[in-house]
């Protein structure tokens, strides 16, 4: 996860892009915005994905678990030390 976390922050400084503490992506009010509800269930229907999580809310909740702890360590500017087992086939 350190390289992906190098990856994400590099991005941010190459893009000149400040990241907030608390991303707008990760309000309770963006998983109730109708159009973002849309706009995933025309995700997974165009990119075929059967097994996606129908709701949005649950999408945006999984997002916001994962990558809060990540975004948290930039702001702070603390190194990150947690990890991540991807679920399914990956490896």
């Amino acid at each position: 996860m350190e390289k992906r976390v190098q990856g994400f922050k590099g991005s941010s400084v190459c893009f000149q892009t400040i990241l907030p503490s608390n991303p707008a992506v990760f309000d309770i009010s963006f998983t109730k915005d109708e159009d973002k509800k849309v706009q995933w269930l025309g995700f997974i229907k165009k990119a075929k994905i059967a097994d996606a999580p129908g709701f949005f809310e649950d999408v945006a909740v999984a997002v916001k678990v994962f990558l809060e702890p990540v975004v948290a360590s930039i702001v702070e500017r603390r190194t990150f030390h947690g990890f991540w087992t991807a679920p399914g086939p990956w490896r």
